[in-house]
């Protein structure tokens, strides 16, 4: 059994990178986040409860001040299996990148809004990294750790080793209660100054960071969110994401420790994506669907105005769905995670401890352009999202239309 001392886990909190994409640069506004690349919809409300065991408490008081911004999905919700990751390989002079053996790759969130379609990030999926779209497929991946326990979390979350071979006891995927289906997808569009296909509705040229990805082995009655209709600029907003969740240091420590190696090769994001360990394709980084969570008091995330939240996150967090609820209280996708705040000061993750209400966190596309990628697949998405079935009274079956 693996104990670990209570010193031990204060100077070392968990540290979480999502599904925002690759970064590109820091200005002195914001950072790209980096790519790390059921029957039909109903009206129930995501409200699903997970009795919390001894070992979520646990695990909450290691995660500290994390824990004040996320926390593991296990509501079984109508978003929970409309979400994901996709992950896409790292191109170097259009050849595969490796690092110590591993595929460098970089992960962004989805969201489906049809069975078989779903809005990321543009960048997330850029030319470069997959330069043809019909031959070079991207794998999309849903979650389920509702029956995951805390202290398998707090096991799998401690690593031991050297960059690039840090290992945990059990990696996230082989917690028992974890579960993840896999899909071969393809991009079918994407726009904005990454675009280069589909992107025209009504005779006008898509301008948003945002990218349509088919996954054709859903299964036809999968989960899917509607695209929002309204934008309230300071309205309440929720995300789901994933990011793998490791102890790393939170803080600068001492030159020439086992710590300094693991701040310079997490903790900070760097200049060179195969030199941090969460571009990896390792059993370390396993990722886990996390999702928002309000403030102290029940107070909600929201909107600062324009497309600027007080959401929290990390680079892979980029593609993950901005979400609002309706009038009947369910989940509409806004738009996805496009850029941080320059406050990350070159971390992987956003500061916790900086990260308060009304401060900027997460900035996501505006729902006008991922309205115009909705009207540019228009007769798709419908027909996708509500196949007819055609009754032949001759016949004892049913046949599509």
């Amino acid at each position: 059994m693996l104990h670990v001392a209570p010193s031990a886990l204060r100077p070392r909190l968990v540290v979480l990178a999502s599904s925002l994409l690759f970064v590109a640069c820091v200005d002195a506004e914001e950072a790209e986040l980096d790519t790390d690349a059921d029957a039909e919809f109903d009206t129930d409300t995501d409200d699903g409860e997970h009795e919390a065991d001894e070992g979520d408490d646990a695990f909450r008081a290691a995660v500290g001040a994390y824990g004040t911004h996320f926390e593991l999905v296990r509501d079984d919700s109508q978003a929970s299996r409309a979400t994901g990751s996709v992950a896409v390989p790292l191109r170097v002079n259009g050849q595969l990148d490796y690092e110590g053996g591993w595929i460098v790759r970089g992960t962004c969130g989805v969201t489906f809004i049809s069975p078989h379609y779903a809005v990321t990030s543009a960048h997330c999926v850029t030319g470069a990294n997959v330069p043809n779209p019909q031959v070079d497929s991207v794998v999309v991946k849903t979650y389920d750790t509702s029956d995951v326990s805390g202290w398998s979390l707090l096991a799998s979350s401690i690593v031991e080793g050297t960059f690039p071979e840090y290992w945990p006891q059990t990696p996230a995927y082989q917690l028992p209660g974890y579960s993840e289906q896999g899909y071969v997808c393809t991009v079918v569009s994407r726009c904005g100054e990454f675009g280069d296909a589909s992107c025209t509705a009504g005779g006008n040229t898509i301008t948003g960071d945002v990218a349509l990805v088919y996954c054709g082995g859903r299964s036809s009655s999968a989960a899917w969110l509607p695209v929002a209709t309204s934008d309230d600029p300071t309205g309440p907003v929720e995300m789901y994401w994933f990011h793998e969740l490791l102890y790393m240091p939170t803080t600068l420590p001492q030159a020439g420790t086992s710590e300094r190696e693991r701040w310079d090769h997490y903790t900070i994001l760097g200049n060179d994506r195969s030199q941090n360990f969460h571009y990896l394709e390792h059993p370390g980084t396993g990722l886990l669907p996390l999702k928002s969570k309000s403030w102290a008091g029940g107070v909600q995330r929201r909107r600062l105005g324009s497309t600027w939240t007080d959401l929290y996150g990390c680079h892979g967090t980029s593609g993950s769905g901005v979400l609002q609820r309706n009038g009947l209280g369910n989940l509409e996708l806004l738009g996805p995670a496009k850029s941080a705040s320059a406050r990350w000061n070159g971390r992987l993750c956003d500061d916790p401890a900086t990260l308060t209400p009304g401060v900027s966190g997460i900035n996501y596309e505006s729902n006008t352009h991922v309205l115009a990628l909705q009207a540019a697949f228009a007769g798709t998405l419908f027909w996708d999202r509500f196949p007819i079935i055609w009754w032949n009274p001759g016949n004892a079956g049913l046949d599509p239309g």
